[in-house]
């Protein structure tokens, strides 16, 4: 069986090696390129990592079997286009690989890192200057969590000792996540301009789709607290560049 890992050689730490160490009877290639593929012919795997997975590319396919991503993000895989095939695709889900618990733990970091202003500290320190910046602490703070899957649910059970609010946000079942993760109140994205307006720390933890493509946009961005941080732990996309430009600005 030939699988075909979507980036260099070396890429990810070893990734490829670490699979040939497993799967030593099967044929294991890199594309040698971080996005894209020139063809997916006699491949019977395909690990997409940053690349397109279309239809175009899937109708020359010869014997492509199964597109499995090695994290979570499915984005870029054309899935209905794999069905239409009789091709299946699989992903890794965050709160089983441990991929939740990591991205949580970086989204703490980035809370406190701008919570005590991390860019300033070495200059401050280079500068032998004492008691600035002046930091906040988180506690007593309102966190709003859009998205409430791994590595939302994740979050809210680390956040937790910091003596936080933890508000949220749920496409389904808004109110059973709320009793399970003990938040003090939690809605669907309808909800959703209440939870910017109440939040000083707006963490985004929902995937990127056609749907959710800019959620994060001037409207976002008028409802949200004027001191307020957003910290994104999703993908890009799911917030407007121009607004967010703007916002600052």
């Amino acid at each position: 069986m030939k699988i075909l890992f979507g980036s260099y050689e070396n890429a990810l730490g070893g990734f490829l090696g670490l699979l040939r160490s497993e799967l030593p009877q099967h044929e294991l290639a890199a594309s040698g390129r971080l996005t894209g593929f020139e063809s997916l012919e006699g491949v019977d795997v395909v690990i997409p990592s940053k690349s397109v997975v279309n239809r175009e590319l899937l109708g020359k396919t010869d014997r492509l079997r199964l597109v499995q991503q090695r994290g979570v993000g499915l984005e870029r895989v054309d899935i209905q286009a794999a069905r239409d095939m009789n091709i299946w695709v699989a992903n890794v889900p965050s709160d089983i690989s441990g991929n939740a618990d990591s991205v949580a733990e970086l989204g703490i970091y980035l809370m406190l890192g701008l919570s005590r202003d991390f860019r300033q500290i070495p200059l401050s320190l280079a500068n032998r200057q004492v008691g600035v910046p002046v930091g906040k602490a988180l506690s007593g703070k309102t966190v709003g969590l859009i998205g409430l899957g791994g590595i939302g649910r994740a979050l809210a059970k680390r956040l937790k000792a910091f003596d936080v609010h933890l508000i949220g946000i749920k496409r389904l079942a808004p109110q059973k996540a709320k009793e399970e993760l003990g938040l003090e109140w939690a809605g669907t994205p309808e909800n959703m301009r209440e939870l910017l307006g109440r939040s000083d720390y707006v963490v985004l933890c929902f995937p990127l789709t056609s749907e959710s493509r800019h959620m994060i946009g001037r409207q976002a961005f008028n409802d949200m607290k004027r001191d307020a941080f957003l910290i994104n732990l999703s993908r890009g996309g799911v917030v407007d560049r121009d607004a967010l430009e703007e916002a600052l600005a």
